[in-house]
């Protein structure tokens, strides 16, 4: 069997247009949940339309996690092409997060547990039982040996769920967490349309710069004016900035450790090609 016509474009070549807006699944979702949930709004004044309002916000939100679940199903069979790197991301941290979670979840009480990480094993095997094949597997490693923005990759469908989580206790805050996501999906359409090394790791940078900076110039601004609870006045400014720059060096450090491979293994091959010639 030829492995090497099955592996996925991973180097000097751009995404197509229609792969690189599938890789906008994750950063898209709280915008989408978003956006519906202020259309369908001034239709809900009934008595039952905060019962509703739960139903229908909690049926798209698993709606949109189905459809990456099948999205991650779809990798296995072609061979993880870039645009589904994401939603490993995103998908593992969303899992780890339920399974610890219990309250109250779209106005429904959930109490999470172990069992949610069946649904993460339920994807090899039914990738398995579909392609009947370990050679996606190897087209997975191949690819990250030949591009370690890939992992940087996955991380960065982190980003949008840690984004959202720094606005913890922020009233009001979906515009500015959806402005976040969006930010973040610019990064990804930028990365996925590179055709180089270094365009990838400034599209990624660029991407959690802009939208961590955001981030924390509105917390900051937020908590110098509100009282934050368990401070009897307002936090000052450079508090926030602490906490929020010690919350960032995580994502940032997790985003650079493949990034400085990628670009060492870039500069090594470049200096290697006279040589070959």
């Amino acid at each position: 069997m030829n492995l090497q016509n099955q592996e996925p474009v991973t180097l000097e070549q751009q995404a197509t247009w229609g792969e690189s807006l599938l890789a906008l699944g994750p950063f898209l979702l709280l915008p989408l949940i978003y956006g519906i949930a202020l259309v369908l709004q001034p239709g809900m004044k009934s008595s039952e339309a905060p019962y509703l309002a739960k139903i229908l916000s909690l049926g798209f939100f698993l709606a949109a996690l189905g459809f990456m679940w099948v999205a991650l199903v779809t990798a296995w069979k072609k061979g993880f092409p870039r645009w589904t790197y994401p939603y490993l991301g995103f998908i593992l941290l969303l899992v780890l997060y339920l399974s610890t979670f219990s309250g109250t979840l779209f106005g429904f009480y959930f109490n999470g547990s172990w069992w949610l990480w069946i649904t993460v094993l339920v994807i090899p095997v039914i990738g398995l039982l579909w392609v009947r094949r370990l050679t996606p597997l190897y087209q997975l490693f191949n690819a990250i040996r030949q591009d370690w923005t890939l992992v940087s990759f996955v991380f960065y469908g982190l980003l949008p769920l840690i984004v959202m989580a720094a606005y913890d206790e922020v009233h009001d805050a979906g515009l500015m967490q959806i402005l976040g996501s969006l930010i973040l999906a610019g990064g990804a359409l930028f990365y996925m349309r590179s055709n180089g090394t270094w365009q990838r790791i400034a599209s990624l940078l660029g991407g959690f710069s802009l939208a961590w900076g955001v981030t924390v110039t509105y917390l900051a601004i937020y908590w110098a004016t509100t009282p934050s609870p368990g401070w009897d006045a307002p936090v000052p400014w450079t508090e926030t900035l602490k906490w929020t720059s010690q919350l960032g060096i995580i994502p940032a450090l997790l985003l650079l450790g493949p990034m400085v491979l990628a670009a060492l293994r870039d500069l090594f091959t470049v200096e290697q090609t006279p040589n070959a010639a």
